[in-house]
């Protein structure tokens, strides 16, 4: 579920929730927190990413399974990942 297993402590990402480290409320500086096993920083939580491709809820259940290109037109963007306002799940 998240790039350190199943589960995300809060020294692994900046979520809403104990262990905020003085940043409650606000964006923290990158690599705040403990890489990943890959030396990956901060691939949950601090900020989203708005994306490019158009929101689809029921695309991907009939899109190609490899690079799949996203929806060619839509009324919604796609808005990824986590941020400290929201809980870790």
């Amino acid at each position: 579920a998240y790039p350190f297993g199943d589960r995300l402590a809060a020294g692994q990402a900046h979520f809403a929730g104990p262990g905020k480290g003085g940043f409650a409320g606000k964006t923290c500086p990158v690599a705040t927190h403990t890489p990943n096993p890959w030396g990956l920083y901060d691939l949950c939580g601090n900020v989203q990413e708005w994306c490019h491709d158009w929101y689809d809820e029921y695309y991907y259940q009939d899109a190609v399974r490899d690079d799949p290109a996203g929806p060619a037109y839509g009324n919604l963007r796609v808005v990824r990942g986590g941020c400290w306002a929201m809980p870790a799940g």
